[in-house]
């Protein structure tokens, strides 16, 4: 299992339940939101 892969598997555990904000900041480092155009031209983000 990658870095990644650990951090959304920690979305689901009591820790994250009782103290989220260590794994939002690791989110934020290592997957940016991003904008996203789909075919119909809407974007998203």
């Amino acid at each position: 299992m990658n870095y990644n892969e650990s951090v959304r598997n920690g979305l689901f555990t009591e820790a994250f339940t009782q103290d989220p904000y260590e794994t939002y900041a690791n989110l934020r480092e290592t997957d940016p939101v991003y904008r996203m155009l789909f075919p119909n031209g809407q974007y998203v983000g």
